[in-house]
């Protein structure tokens, strides 16, 4: 019995085969980094909007907290802008401690900024622009009329403005508060 000699065994890749699985890795790896990108970036939106309505609902929340413990009220068109002036009692219920409260709207800047003195023995000045030194509640703010974003009407204060992230939806703030039913009184803040 003879035994014939085999055939080399064919192991390996050919160069068709390798580039076939080539392209076929690219064309995967390509897929799931567009998609982790496309994550990334709708992550960032999200954030960026998240961070937009936070910071329009502290400043609404600020402003009406002031507004309804206020005994007395004050509106001023400064330019474009709008302060809007409060005396108020402080948030601790077992003393009665009143202060001066302030908002102002900057239309060119898009910010409202807040400040409050230690009583309503001190007032706060009126400023002739943008009050950089006071505390930033929110940036990216655009009003939603063109008379600004507070409104007086009657015994409320009406707020409306909408705060803007890039690449999302603009978050819109619209309340009222109502003042104290308490009649108003003349206020040394003012």
């Amino acid at each position: 019995m003879s035994l014939q000699p085999r055939a080399p065994a064919e192991d390996g890749v050919t160069l068709v085969e390798l580039l076939v699985y080539s392209i076929l890795l690219v064309t995967v790896l390509l897929m799931v980094g567009t998609i982790m990108i496309s994550t990334q970036n709708i992550g960032l939106i999200v954030r960026e909007s998240t961070t937009t309505a936070s910071a329009a609902q502290l400043a609404a929340t600020s402003i009406e907290t002031g507004v309804r413990n206020a005994t007395a009220v004050k509106l001023t068109d400064i330019g474009d802008d709008q302060m809007l002036q409060v005396r108020t009692v402080g948030s601790d219920p077992n003393t009665v401690v009143w202060r001066c409260q302030s908002w102002y709207f900057s239309a060119a800047a898009g910010t409202i900024r807040f400040l409050s003195s230690a009583s309503d023995a001190v007032p706060v000045a009126s400023p002739t622009g943008e009050p950089t030194n006071w505390g930033l509640l929110v940036n990216n703010v655009d009003p939603s009329t063109r008379t600004g974003i507070f409104t007086p009407s009657g015994n409320s204060i009406t707020m409306e403005f909408h705060g803007t992230a890039a690449g999302s939806a603009p978050v819109v703030i619209r309340t009222s508060v109502v003042l104290r039913p308490e009649p108003l009184e003349s206020a040394s803040c003012f």
